[in-house]
């Protein structure tokens, strides 16, 4: 099976077409979405709807589930929950519902695991050693005989490489080959905000029968999706950080 996974979305709509339409001349079998549809930018509802029409498998990110009203942000900073409140009365009843449905994690195919921040939680960040090895231990605690994760939440493309007591991190390189009798958790990069110092949209594609995952980097409109969100009263620095990639 080949691939492609999507994740933080973020409601940015130009971005996400820019790389659906690279995935379609790519030859992939399955794409998977990893959470955060909505939050931060201004096409909600156009984000969840293509993903819908499509029928992405996807998980539910910590965005989605303040959006469908299922958690308020309290942890979320002023700009995120001034946006995801936003969101939250933009969407449609009909959308709300569908994120509301969606499951924390997904096992596809009895060969890999989607999750949103984690293995053990949708809001935990991967990205100081404590959390990534006590992720690896959860998934050999609950998922033995899986090896390979994609997770997003930190919006920075990146991979853990574990085997025995060695732990190594990389994602540099635009391809990596996955080692047998090694486990991986692996973050794809953001589609909607990228936050890795390179402002295209990012995702990965994971050819299970090659035991390679791919990187890709995809330019979109910045400026018609900086213009928009600067229409929202919370809309200014969501902007701007989006030519820098932050």
């Amino acid at each position: 099976m080949k691939y492609a996974i999507i994740s933080d979305l973020h409601a940015n709509r130009e971005a996400l077409e820019g790389v659906l339409k690279k995935i379609d001349t790519l030859g992939v079998d399955q794409v998977l979405n990893l959470g955060d549809v909505v939050g931060y930018y201004s096409h909600p509802n156009e984000c969840v709807d293509i993903i819908r029409e499509r029928k992405i498998l996807s998980i539910m990110g910590n965005h989605d589930v303040v959006a469908c009203g299922k958690v308020e942000p309290l942890y979320f900073n002023p700009t995120a929950a001034q946006a995801i409140l936003w969101a939250r009365q933009t969407l449609t009843d009909d959308n709300k519902e569908w994120l509301a449905s969606l499951p924390d994690s997904r096992l596809i195919n009895d060969e890999l695991l989607i999750v949103h921040g984690s293995v053990k939680d949708r809001d935990e960040y991967l990205l100081f050693r404590p959390e990534i090895e006590s992720s690896f231990l959860a998934l050999e605690n609950q998922h033995n005989n899986i090896h390979i994760v994609f997770f997003g939440h930190t919006h920075r493309r990146i991979f853990y490489e574990k085997e025995s007591t060695s732990l190594y991190s990389g994602g540099k390189s635009d391809k990596l080959v996955l080692r047998k009798g090694a486990r991986y958790l692996i973050n794809p990069g953001s589609v909607g905000q990228p936050r890795d110092g390179d402002p295209r949209a990012s995702f990965c594609t994971y050819d299970s029968e090659a035991a390679i995952v791919q990187y890709y980097r995809v330019p979109f409109d910045i400026d018609t999706v900086a213009d928009a969100v600067k229409k929202l009263p919370f809309g200014e620095s969501l902007a701007r950080r989006l030519y820098r990639g932050v």
